[in-house]
């Protein structure tokens, strides 16, 4: 090989190392995402509504936790739970 051979040659080489590296991290980000996803899965049903719920009213998570404690104290059932305008 000549000297330009080898140039273009570590080039190339050099230009997919580059290719793979993007590739692997554009993977472990992905990965990433998706142990995120899985750990929210996992995590209780009941963290998950209390969640939701902070996502939708602005309250904070132990505020949620304070109403349902109140809830069970209170034996709340589907007709009978705290309302916000009775907070």
């Amino acid at each position: 090989m000549t000297e330009a051979e080898d140039v273009m040659a570590e080039y190339r080489i050099a230009e997919r190392y580059s290719e793979w590296r993007s590739a692997q991290a554009l993977v472990d980000g992905r990965l990433d995402e998706l142990n995120a996803a899985i750990r929210a899965a996992v995590a209780t049903r009941a963290w998950g509504i209390r969640t939701a719920v902070c996502r939708v009213t602005g309250w904070s998570r132990e505020h949620i936790r304070q109403l349902a404690l109140k809830q069970d104290h209170a034996g709340a059932t589907p007709n009978n739970v705290i309302r916000r305008s009775e907070e």
